[in-house]
């Protein structure tokens, strides 16, 4: 008994220590974004400020939109939005997000420290291992754009776990090792044939969880539901088929009822068209740009090889098989980069399925364990880049984004604006926005779909606004006359390094001029200013 006791409270001792690291390097890089953004906390995307309009105009107008003049499916998660609008029941404040992901960080920690002591991870060696596989994920990056990746990730880990333990031999939680084909069929006449009812339902709410979260969750879905029927497991796979299409068909049917689409127009947006001829070609080419995934891949490749060829059971096999089905569609079909959210869940479900076999690799350091950690070494490049890139990120918005919505909100209130960053402008500037990307206005998302958002569609979509604040790189329609333009020289996030103010009609110039001159002395000092207002 005192044994198990001592186990208990070393087991306490490490996740504490964990967390308080964790809860520690958040505290300082909040610290350091806020002394780059003149001492308020900016989030280091424009898109989270999305959200929080999003959940604001729900709640105080009851409209499913960034502003309250129209309804705009822009958010790419069907269940943040709505966390957001409850969570304003008790705090209205720019920092719920924040601290929403940070504590879905702390359950990360408790997660993926229970799976490293069921791998057999103890002491310095599981804290370690939790700190990298939180690291490389990167973690903090994913908590400080305050959206629902982080979310994403747990649901995504807890998932994968239910399904693969529902698929074991006996539906039980123990792994199971297979000494040959023949023990395999004397297991499978032993024990049915199914899973037990707690394990299916669990496989089903995680699945909506993980769906509700991202659309990627997709990607997961496939290989697991292939699996379920590979092992003749029609309950689990049913169950995982209707648990992940509950939020997608009560969302679908929201949207289409309010003369929306389908999808999110994010994800219709931002979806990747391939045909089947170009799917090898496209996805070793981008394997190549993302060495990280290309890594993962690789030892997710060869460690399936090795535990199939030494008759590791079922339970690591299948996490392995999933996490490498999941990187290669997410690979081919979705989108890297940006602060890293994209691919976080994969990056987390591999180093997860990984790490059983680094812990057995741990008394052969030379022959296996070192080549391991330098064939990693792309993914924690990676995790120290998401460290470095929060602060400087988090004053890019500051200073390009942020700076448009104090403009607009303190001299074009309730007017009509063109835009194409539209986070930051609907939730601090009360405008009624064109949005030439399209996640902020449904028509203009209707005509970039159908390939229709021509020069014509643009002047009639933009006519009854006064002033458009776009890209530097944007071609405007030619009777939109330059007043303005506002760089930033240390830009790491933004599209552009700079922004160019125009009037869309000749007689709104005098007024956007002065305005201009007037705000200039409240720009950031980094802020280059030129354009006919400077003269």
């Amino acid at each position: 008994m005192s044994q198990a006791k001592s186990a208990v409270d070393h087991g306490a001792r490490i996740r504490l220590a964990a967390l308080g690291a964790l809860w520690a390097l958040f505290a300082v890089t909040f610290a350091i974004c806020r002394a780059r953004t003149g001492g308020t906390f900016i989030y280091p995307l424009d898109d989270s400020y999305i959200h929080l309009a999003l959940a604001r105009t729900i709640s105080e107008h009851g409209i499913y939109g960034v502003t309250p003049y129209e309804f705009t499916p822009t958010s790419s998660s069907i269940v943040w939005p709505l966390l957001l609008v409850g969570a304003r029941l008790l705090s209205t404040s720019d920092l719920v997000p924040l601290l929403l992901n940070a504590s879905l960080a702390s359950a990360l920690v408790l997660v993926v420290d229970r799976t490293l002591e069921r791998e057999g991870y103890r002491g310095k060696g599981r804290l370690l291992g939790c700190a990298g596989i939180l690291f490389a994920i990167p973690i903090v990056p994913l908590v400080f754009i305050g959206m629902e990746h982080t979310l994403h990730v747990v649901a995504v880990i807890l998932l994968v776990q239910a399904c693969v333990a529902a698929l074991a031999d006996d539906g039980n939680e123990e792994d199971e090792t297979d000494k040959d084909d023949k023990g395999d069929k004397d297991k499978e006449e032993r024990s049915p044939n199914r899973a037990t009812a707690t394990h299916v339902a669990r496989v089903a709410i995680f699945a909506s969880l993980a769906m509700g979260a991202r659309y990627e969750t997709l990607f997961v879905v496939a290989p697991l539901g292939v699996l379920a029927l590979v092992r003749g497991r029609l309950g689990v796979a049913i169950a995982l088929g209707l648990g992940a299409a509950v939020p997608l068909v009560g969302y679908a049917a929201f949207s289409v009822a309010k003369g929306g689409p389908v999808f999110p127009i994010s994800v219709l947006l931002k979806r990747n068209d391939i045909g089947v001829a170009m799917w090898l070609p496209t996805l070793g080419r981008r394997l190549i740009e993302n060495p990280h995934l290309l890594a993962l891949l690789t030892l997710l490749s060869l460690d399936y090889v090795e535990t199939r060829a030494r008759g590791i059971g079922h339970r690591r096999r299948s996490m392995l098989l999933v996490a490498a089905g999941a990187l290669v569609l997410h690979t081919l079909f979705a989108q890297t980069g940006w602060l890293f959210r994209y691919e976080a869940y994969v990056v987390a479900l591999a180093l997860v399925a990984l790490s059983g076999s680094l812990i057995e690799h741990r008394s052969r350091p030379l022959r296996l364990l070192l080549p391991l950690a330098l064939a990693l070494l792309p993914v924690f490049v990676r995790g120290m880049g998401g460290l470095r890139a929060v602060p400087k990120a988090s004053a890019n918005i500051y200073e390009q984004q942020v700076q448009m919505a104090r403009f607009l909100a303190q001299y074009y209130r309730g007017g009509r604006v063109v835009v194409q960053d539209i986070g930051a402008v609907s939730y601090w500037a009360d405008v009624r926005i064109v949005d030439l990307i399209g996640l902020g206005s449904l028509d203009v998302a209707t005509l970039q779909l159908k390939g229709a958002l021509d020069g014509a569609a643009i002047e009639r979509l933009t006519r009854d606004a006064s002033i458009a604040i776009v890209d530097e790189g944007y071609t405007p329609p030619p009777h939109w006359r330059k007043v303005g333009l506002w760089r930033n020289s240390q830009n790491t996030v933004c599209r552009d390094d700079a922004v160019s103010l125009y009037v869309i009609h000749a007689d709104e110039e005098a007024r956007l001029t002065a305005s201009l001159r007037e705000f200039s002395p409240q720009l950031p000092a980094g802020i280059e200013q030129s354009g006919p207002y400077t003269r």
